[in-house]
């Protein structure tokens, strides 16, 4: 009985893609690109989407709808540049961050689990408890946005999260 090279078809890929392919084929662990990604971070390094297309040799739209896909079903933010260094049109960490607040953790412990300094967590908080007091006020996105200086999808964002957790901020707009 002769058996069958299941490492034949490696020879024909990149080191990145036959990576990818035994940790998601061989070793089970489904979704090897976040692995790649949360090690890096791990080390020390940020990745762009751009960088994880050139490495696993797939293009920007398939990488970044496999990551919208991730953040979909879990909710979970892989540590990727663009979110961290705040850069782009989806801080998406200011909204994770109020929405452990909003849990009931303490600044200390989302800084810890999210991987952010304790002065960013407080100025995000800050910024959130300052979209919910100009909320009640009457104020809308555009002027909420130019009362904090800072960008109306991250007020957007905040609005998301203070529309789960205190609907009543809302009664009067909807």
């Amino acid at each position: 009985m002769s058996q069958v090279n299941v490492y034949a078809s490696i020879a024909k890929r990149t080191f990145e893609s036959a990576l990818v392919h035994l940790l998601e084929t061989e070793y089970g662990l489904l979704g090897g690109r976040r692995i790649l990604v949360k090690a890096a971070a791990a080390q020390g390094g940020l990745l762009t989407i751009a960088e994880l297309s050139v490495l696993l040799n797939k293009s920007y739209e398939v990488i970044r709808g496999a990551l919208h896909d991730w953040e979909t079903e879990t909710g979970d933010l892989l540590p990727l540049k663009g979110a961290r260094l705040d850069q782009g049109s989806r801080p998406t960490h200011k909204k994770e961050i109020a929405r452990l607040y909003e849990q009931g953790l303490e600044p200390p412990d989302i800084a810890r689990e999210t991987s952010h300094s304790l002065k960013s967590v407080e100025r995000y908080l800050k910024d959130y408890e300052r979209v919910k007091l100009l909320l009640k006020r009457g104020l809308g996105v555009a002027e909420i946005s130019a009362a904090i200086g800072r960008g109306q999808s991250v007020v957007l964002e905040y609005l998301d999260i203070a529309r789960q957790h205190h609907p009543d901020l809302f009664v009067d707009r909807d």
